[in-house]
């Protein structure tokens, strides 16, 4: 199998399969099965849990996860040769061809694993940044990323098989936070392809920075030394709760001024959950949703009924753009009854629209009593890949865990009710 498929990956120059085929003695079913083990004892085990495998390769990694019981195992592999590659050797992993700048579009991930480095084959640190975003965005809250750094070094390294197929890695280091890395793969002695690749190398300091900025936390570590002597650092990286994210933001903002935009033509199949939450089809995790502009024919249709007249009030009869609404839900009936609370989110364009909607909510506000409601107005970031924009949101949250869900949602609908009564009084 390796030589038919070393012959079509030299015949289409992909690195990334030579690279792997040429590693194949280095790390055997044994070696990812105690990576696999590591991983799991140090996000609490994996039973139950949904996983994806980023550049999954051959997919032994992948495999090695299924053994400890996930609710499933997504590999995701940009080349389709070592997806083919993966399926010959593993058929029960589930092999996505994709890149992972689309994992949200495959669904909510409990636990991402992210092996041999791929996540710092970055030419800059906000392409790490970007990807990070990316990844959190399909993760729930408190999710764990698991992802794996080597230490390397500038001296030249080769690697290869008994039978002739061989890479060879020139590193230098071209700034205080980057390397660059020529390879050369060889089959038999003769050149086969080069490349050329950037990684990034970052302080322990700095790679934390990176990381609290895409919504993550580190909350552990720990090192492994291959048998040939190299030395990997695992971190664990926790999801924090309160990331806002929207991965198409300068579309999105487009399309709430063009209304020819391709993105108010897409075609959104919007459904109901069990608990009432409207929601693309497909496996989204809670808080995941399509923001739409109101250019799009079903921006009213997408909106939950109760908080659907506050979004319009805001939308049609004060021009600003919101991003986000919800009812607020049941989430759970055991041990006892839970549920979320209701929101509406606005984009704000800079220190003096973010004032302007502050004070307009606020204002709202004046003379709203309840025991079971409080209104809260919140500033926080919305951020995409590349940029973090202000947003404005009202939150209406319960006064304790003692309110049950029918006296929320009474008193939710009243309170909507005076906001909207206010906002049409003030603008007469």
């Amino acid at each position: 199998m390796s030589t038919r498929f070393r012959a079509r990956a030299a015949e289409h120059q992909d690195f990334w399969t030579l690279m792997t085929l040429a590693g194949f003695e280095q790390i055997d079913d044994s070696t990812a099965a105690q990576t696999v083990g590591d991983i799991a004892e140090h996000v609490g085990g994996l039973a139950g849990r949904r996983v994806a495998d980023l550049g999954s390769g051959c997919g032994r990694h992948a495999a090695a996860l299924l053994s400890h019981r996930p609710a499933g195992v997504t590999a995701i592999e940009k080349s389709p040769l070592l997806a083919e590659m993966s399926r010959s050797m593993y058929p029960d992993v589930d092999v996505v061809v994709e890149t992972f700048t689309n994992i949200g579009g495959l669904g909510s991930f409990d636990v991402v694993v992210a092996l041999s480095h791929l996540l710092f084959i970055q030419p800059d640190i906000e392409s790490l940044l970007a990807d990070l975003r990316h990844i959190r965005a399909a993760m729930p809250d408190f999710g764990c990323l698991v992802i794996e750094q080597f230490d390397i070094s500038t001296d030249l390294r080769q690697w290869g098989t008994a039978d002739g197929l061989q890479v060879d890695e020139a590193t230098r280091q071209v700034s205080p936070q980057k390397l660059q890395h020529e390879f050369t793969v060889l089959d038999c002695g003769d050149p086969v392809m080069a490349t050329s690749i950037p990684s990034l190398v970052l302080a322990r300091a700095e790679f934390e920075e990176v990381v609290r900025e895409a919504g993550f936390l580190v909350s552990d570590c720990w090192e492994q030394r291959a048998s040939a002597g190299e030395l990997s650092l695992f971190f664990v990286l926790r999801a924090q709760k309160g990331f806002n994210y929207l991965s198409d933001m300068p579309d999105f903002l487009e399309s709430w001024i063009t209304r020819s935009h391709e993105r108010n033509r897409m075609s959104r199949t919007f459904t109901l959950d069990e608990h009432g939450r409207a929601r693309p089809q497909g496996v989204f995790s809670w808080g995941q949703g399509a923001s739409l502009s109101r250019n799009h024919p079903e921006f009213v249709s997408c909106l939950e009924p109760a908080i659907r007249p506050l979004v319009l009030e805001l939308v049609d009869e004060w021009n600003l753009v919101t991003y986000s609404s919800c009812d607020g839900h049941v989430v759970s009936e055991r041990p006892r009854r839970e549920y979320s609370e209701s929101y509406c989110g606005v984009v704000a364009f800079d220190d003096d629209h973010e004032a302007a909607v502050v004070a307009l909510v606020e204002s709202t506000l004046v003379g709203w009593c309840s025991d079971e409601v409080r209104p809260v107005v919140r500033r926080r970031a919305l951020l995409s890949p590349y940029s973090r924009h202000r947003a404005v949101d009202l939150l209406l949250t319960r006064t304790g865990p003692e309110v049950t869900w029918e006296s929320y949602v009474e008193q939710r609908d009243r309170c909507i009710s005076h906001v909207c009564s206010v906002l049409a009084g003030q603008r007469g």
